[in-house]
């Protein structure tokens, strides 16, 4: 599918502005204007990049939004929620073109209209997103137990989008089997989400059996204490009750 140089560029160019608005609006922390400012302000550098280089250009955007963030502090939730914008940028797109191409006569070069359509339709995937899981995904990723596990499979998915991509792109396929694309992702998606979803439970499961283990040991120590408290007790009333029968033999 041909599509009109400039409507191109302005696609790829939106694209830029959208992954860093999206990582804004998903993210609960609040970043200082002049940070947003530096942020947007790249856009137009790494437009440059991706149309000189490809897909890569945006892991580099993506590292670049964090050292604006948070400099050289590490901070899993915040590499967890860039790859996680990344990761959404990319399956709202599937989502758009799956949703866009089917109407698209291939033998006419598609101009703005298209291109205008589809990032209506990306955008609205991922303000749906913002809306239904902004909450559960920063209360997931401040999870200590799980931010290095999700971190290292958001970025396998990061990766297997970006060779798919590739590979598809240079096959010239994409755009021919863009509701198959969208089921591999959303596979992919699912594969990983079971991973995750494994380790959760294990990890729920050995967190059950701790706090059993901890609640037999309190029990255990507090039967113990009891125990010795009426020892205790005991002891007291007999050494009362020799005392009373001394007392008593005296007078």
């Amino acid at each position: 599918m041909q599509v009109d140089m400039r409507a191109y560029i302005f696609q790829m160019f939106t694209d830029i502005i959208i992954l860093y608005a999206f990582s804004n609006r998903i993210n609960n922390q609040q970043f200082s204007t002049g940070k947003k400012v530096m942020g947007y302000g790249l856009a137009p550098l790494i437009l440059i990049l991706n149309v000189q280089g490809d897909f890569s250009v945006y892991l580099l955007y993506m590292g670049l939004i964090y050292l604006i963030n948070y400099q050289f502090h590490w901070v899993p939730r915040g590499v967890n929620l860039l790859l996680f914008a990344g990761d959404c940028i990319i399956l709202a797109s599937f989502i758009a073109n799956a949703v866009s191409v089917p109407f698209v006569n291939f033998a006419v070069k598609q101009g703005w209209f298209f291109v205008i359509a589809t990032q209506l339709v990306e955008v609205g995937v991922l303000t749906l997103i913002v809306r239904y899981l902004k909450k559960p995904i920063n209360s997931l990723f401040s999870d200590q137990n799980f931010q290095v596990l999700l971190m290292i499979l958001q970025l396998i998915l990061l990766v297997i989008f970006y060779f798919f991509i590739q590979l598809a792109n240079k096959v010239g396929v994409y755009d021919k089997f863009t509701f198959g694309t969208l089921i591999f992702a959303i596979i992919e998606c699912l594969l990983l989400a079971g991973v995750f979803l494994n380790a959760y439970l294990r990890s729920k499961r050995r967190y059950q059996a701790k706090l059993e283990q901890q609640q037999l040991d309190n029990l255990r120590t507090y039967t113990k204490q009891l125990e010795q408290s009426q020892t205790k007790l005991r002891k007291f009333r007999h050494d009362y009750k020799n005392m009373l029968l001394s007392l008593s033999e005296l007078t």
